[in-house]
Parts: C-alpha cells; sequence; structure tokens
C-alpha cells in the first residue's frame, strides 16, 4: 500500500504579511533536477518550481539523477533520502564531488532524522509532508546566497559561509 502525501499551503493573507511573504519567493530562474522514486511527490515539487518559473528535469533514482546531472548542468538538486539503488546522501555526495558549489535540498520524513543531524554534502533539509511555505524560504535563502556570491565577486572578494564580506 502507497503512503498518502499532504502538500500544505496556507490561504494568501491580506495586507502587510502577504506582501511579505510573496517578497520570499526567488526571482532567479533555476535550471533544477528534482529527484524521488515516488511520482506524486516528483510531480509536487515538480509543479510548484514551474509555477515559480524554473525549468525543472526529474529523475526517478540517484543512478538516473547522476547520468541527467552529467548530461546537463542544474543550478540545484532536489532529492529524496531514501530510494532505491542510490540515496540521496550518496547522490549528494557524487554530486559535491564533480559540483562542489551545487545547492542540494534533501527532502526526508520528520521521523528519519534523529536529533536534527544534517548529512555531509546537503545543504538544505524540507520535512515531509512539504509545507510550502518552508520550502518557499529555502529557495528564498538560495537566491539570497546567489546575490551574495554574485556582490563578492563583482567587487573582488569572497563571501564566507556565514554570510559575512570578507577580502
Amino acid at each position: 500500500m502507497c503512503p498518502t502525501y499532504r502538500f500544505f499551503e496556507r490561504r494568501p493573507e491580506k495586507g502587510t504579511e502577504a506582501r511579505r511573504r510573496k517578497a520570499e519567493v526567488p526571482s532567479l530562474k533555476q535550471h533544477i533536477l528534482v529527484v524521488d522514486d515516488r511520482p506524486l511527490v516528483r510531480e509536487f515539487v515538480t509543479g510548484y518550481l514551474i509555477r515559480l518559473g524554473h525549468t525543472v528535469e526529474t529523475a526517478t533514482n540517484g543512478l538516473d539523477a547522476l547520468e541527467k546531472f552529467d548530461a546537463s548542468g542544474f543550478d540545484l538538486v532536489v532529492t529524496d533520502r531514501r530510494m532505491p539503488e542510490m540515496s540521496g546522501d550518496q547522490l549528494a555526495s557524487a554530486i559535491k564531488s564533480v559540483a562542489p558549489t551545487c545547492p542540494i535540498i534533501l527532502l526526508v520524513f520528520q521521523h528519519i532524522l534523529a536529533g536534527g543531524e544534517k548529512p555531509a554534502n546537503v545543504d538544505f533539509i524540507v520535512s515531509k509532508p512539504i509545507m510550502l511555505t518552508e520550502f518557499r524560504k529555502v529557495l528564498a535563502s538560495l537566491e539570497l546566497d546567489s546575490r551574495l556570491e554574485s556582490l563578492s565577486l563583482s567587487v573582488g572578494g569572497k563571501v564566507s559561509t556565514d554570510r559575512r564580506y570578507t577580502t
């Protein structure tokens, strides 16, 4: 029996809070690889990212994802943690070995991450069931990191991981 997934999005709010939430949505259009063995999750994440204006390709497992990643460059990878043939952790390690700056979002069930540990080579974790507000915040954070990186390149400095400018 296949588990049922529920995806939640809050209803639009009026006033200042609604405008703030709208501002959190990323405006940089990216080429994103979505990897999950469950079609419902792939379709949901893909549909949401396409609505935001991103281009999306999908893979059903880690091996398929690696082939697609090698064939074309991606700005972001969103992957499930538990998949047949290759886990999301293994996929993240393989991708970071060839593209260390490519951000990776790992999708996990809340009960799988005991103690809140984040696997190596994973930039962000989003819990299932996926809350669009949480997913939107992660995407907004990625856009901020990208903007800071381009700013540092344009002025000849570096941005450290704690988002402070250094020369």
